[in-house]
């Protein structure tokens, strides 16, 4: 299958290119960036270099692929998404996919009548560590009383587009998958009570850089976080129950060539083990295999999901 990026964000360049080019679904890479030249990646692409375009229309409309993915400011997701469904092609969207729910829900209806693949690449939840917790829980018979989560960065270069409203930035834009994401994939259950807050905010442009949250879930089941920016480095999930204790470093965004640790207490046994594993490309191996049958639906159904919940939560924050 051939692929065309509009855009070209850091992430794009470190994370998802790599998983892209060491696809072997994936025959072609091709480009639309207004900001970089294809002489950054010449050496990098190993044959799978395609086309280059320097305008979004122009990409979309050479029909050279069948699948887009969306590296753009987050403000111009939903519109770059809605032309690249109405021509055709199968999309997948870097977090946010969209800033309101009634676009996810106009982009959703939309891949449905066009019968195509319409995903949000928040990928966390593919790395191997997480299988591991859920077989242990498989075999246990047993789910999670307490997630607690902490994700937050050092400050941003001054320019990101992420310091500013107007180009849909802020933590909560940014961050929020991953709470709203974690309920779903750890819970397997929709939260009935919602609550978070806003802790900072940049002096400068107003957007925010901190939230907290907090879901309940039935049968006395509890997640909080607290995920930000210009704050000291962390990167963890700690999931307990009855008689277990998960704790899971680097979580949100493991390096593919890391070992990332988990550590394990059974019944007061302690254990810890490292895994390496590439969530990115987890995640692409998973969308190639399902884009071109019925399974397609369930990434936009999984979308949904978390914009509503992300949608009461943000009615719930509190400043």
């Amino acid at each position: 299958m051939e692929i065309l990026v509009l855009g070209c964000s850091d992430v794009f360049i470190r994370r998802v290119l790599p998983a892209l080019i060491s696809s072997k679904e994936i025959t072609k890479i091709h480009i639309a960036s207004k900001s970089k030249t294809h002489a950054l990646f010449d050496n990098e692409f190993y044959g799978k270099l395609g086309l280059w375009f320097n305008n979004y229309s122009i990409a979309i409309n050479s029909l050279c692929s069948e699948l887009v993915y969306i590296s753009l400011p987050n403000h111009l997701h939903f519109n770059w998404a809605k032309k690249s469904l109405e021509s055709g092609f199968h999309v997948v969207v870097e977090k946010p996919a969209t800033l309101k729910l009634s676009d996810t829900e106009y982009l959703v209806n939309l891949s449905h009548k066009k019968n195509l693949c319409f995903a949000e690449s928040t990928v966390w939840s593919y790395h191997p560590n997480i299988d591991i917790i859920r077989n242990s829980l498989a075999l246990l018979q047993d789910k999670p009383i307490n997630v607690n989560a902490t994700f937050t960065i050092p400050a941003l270069k001054t320019n990101n587009f992420r310091n500013f409203n107007e180009f849909g930035g802020g933590a909560f834009n940014d961050m929020s998958a991953y709470a709203v994401s974690m309920g779903r994939v750890l819970f397997d259950e929709k939260p009935y009570s919602i609550s978070g807050e806003f802790l900072s905010f940049n002096n400068m442009t107003g957007v925010d850089t901190g939230f907290s949250v907090k879901m309940k879930f039935g049968k006395e089941k509890i997640l909080k976080g607290i995920f930000g920016f210009g704050l000291e480095y962390k990167n963890f999930l700690e999931i307990s129950g009855d008689s277990f204790l998960f704790e899971l470093s680097r979580v949100f965004s493991p390096p593919p060539d890391s070992e990332i640790n988990i550590k394990t207490k059974l019944d007061g046994h302690l254990t810890s083990q490292s895994f390496k594993g590439d969530s990115y490309a987890k995640f692409f191996d998973l969308i190639l295999a399902t884009c071109n049958t019925n399974e397609k639906f369930q990434w936009s159904e999984l979308l949904l999901q978390d914009s509503t919940v992300k949608h009461k939560l943000k009615l719930a924050m509190k400043k």
